[in-house]
């Protein structure tokens, strides 16, 4: 993919799927970063797209921006949680054992 492309919080999600679909890792990325500087998307939605598109540095910027354990647990209440892959949630009680620990 040799041109500059545009992305925005209406393309983003189109422009994600075809980056993974054709395995262009620039547009991915480009995507990605997108993702996780944008208002838009709710936490636990950022989450739902870096566990369906295995995108580490979302997940673990979104999971860092929890301050508190208390903050983190209200995930489990979201409909995302329930479609979250074993190794989503295991990354998420990570989270939430090292706020308990910094807390103690």
């Amino acid at each position: 993919f040799p041109g500059r492309i545009m992305i925005s919080d209406s393309t983003v999600l189109h422009t994600l799927a075809l980056g993974d679909r054709f395995q262009m890792e620039r547009v991915r990325d480009l995507a990605e970063r997108h993702i996780r500087d944008s208002n838009k998307f709710k936490p636990a939605e950022k989450l739902r797209l870096a566990d369906q598109y295995r995108l580490v540095m979302l997940r673990n910027s979104c999971l860092q921006s929890f301050s508190t354990a208390r903050e983190i647990g209200k995930l489990e209440t979201t409909p995302e949680y329930a479609n979250f892959s074993d190794k989503m949630k295991a990354a998420i009680c990570d989270r939430i054992m090292k706020l308990t620990n910094a807390m103690n």
